[in-house]
């Protein structure tokens, strides 16, 4: 996760009942590599418009989940949930 412990993300990742289950990493945390699939972030533009953005880190796929952060982290985590299930 490209946020600090106490920043907005890490905090509606930790609030959101569809993360359950799911465990938050800070992004230089490199303690368990081989779990360090999908990267959650905030990107924005030059024009202040920002977005929850999930990397899945071995293909580099970006997909964005809207400018509302607590509702774009629950769906990024039921995304997440979501391919974890397709295995």
């Amino acid at each position: 996760m490209m946020d600090s412990e106490g920043g907005g993300l890490w905090r509606s990742f930790q609030s959101s009942k569809e993360c359950l289950g799911l465990h938050a990493l800070t992004m230089f945390d490199r303690s368990n590599r081989e779990t360090f699939r999908w990267g959650l972030s905030v990107a924005g533009n030059d024009n202040g418009v920002y977005e929850v953005l999930l990397t899945e880190m071995p293909t580099k796929h970006n997909v964005f989940f809207g400018t509302k952060i607590p509702k774009g982290v629950s769906s990024a985590c039921k995304a997440i949930k979501d391919t974890i299930k397709e295995k």
